[in-house]
């Protein structure tokens, strides 16, 4: 099976604040000099007017506040949308799971999908190059997965973007890889499924994928989903190259 890497979603929950305080009175007379500001050489000089510098300055920090506040809007709006796209595709994966023989749970393929769109569920996910949705699946997966479960439908983007059948796929690709086994898999063989359904034969995460997955999925089994989140972005902060 090709190894299902994700590259370059955005990373949320680490949105970079403007520190207002960097901009002291003092720091930006330092920056401004004790003298007069010289433009176009003496002929134009410009004598400071008492109170000017602290006008400039106080209009600096309004500026940067409002480019805070706009930083802070724009990171809520996308946690607002994570967790909208969360909840859209959260009863489809729970039906999948449910109505399927297999050892794996809802909450663990919604982690899979959670890690592999670096935190969005966006059902529309694209990682550049040939993978779609929140599984980030190719006609590749689709063709594997088709050999576990005939029933999938063949492979298009349509398809791919679908919540139900890309659930149903990256379903049918984690449970052939257990039920090679012949027996009840221990959590240490799901736990390696996960691993081998983003990297493929060749770990190069050395187990991090897997555990994340199912430390997320016991978070979120405990209704911690903001400790979920966490162990998605800390993920990505120490992720190999795909």
């Amino acid at each position: 099976m090709h190894p299902h890497a994700l590259v370059g979603f955005l990373h949320l929950g680490h949105g970079m604040g403007f520190q207002t305080q960097l901009f002291s009175d003092k720091g930006l007379n330092e920056h401004l000099g004790s003298g007069p500001l010289v433009f176009l050489g003496r002929k134009h000089e410009i004598n400071w007017m008492p109170g000017c510098r602290q006008i400039l300055t106080r209009l600096q920090l309004q500026a940067l506040k409002g480019l805070q506040l706009q930083l802070h809007f724009s990171e809520t709006n996308q946690k607002k949308d994570a967790a909208k796209n969360f909840e859209n595709i959260d009863s489809k994966v729970e039906d999948v799971v449910d109505n399927a023989d297999t050892p794996f749970t809802s909450e663990e393929l919604e982690w899979v999908s959670g890690i592999e769109t670096n935190g969005t569920w966006d059902t529309e996910a694209f990682n550049g190059k040939s993978r779609y949705g929140i599984f980030q699946l190719n006609k590749q997966s689709f063709d594997d997965a088709r050999k576990t479960d005939p029933t999938i439908p063949a492979y298009s983007v349509a398809n791919a973007e679908d919540p139900t059948i890309s659930t149903k796929v990256a379903l049918a690709l984690l449970t052939g890889m257990v039920k090679a086994a012949g027996s009840t898999p221990t959590q240490a063989e799901i736990q390696q499924a996960f691993d081998y359904y983003r990297w493929g034969a060749v770990d190069k995460g050395g187990g991090a994928y897997g555990k994340a997955v199912m430390d997320c999925a016991d978070a979120l089994a405990k209704g911690d989903f903001d400790a979920a989140k966490k162990i998605v972005n800390d993920y990505h902060k120490n992720a190999p190259n795909p």
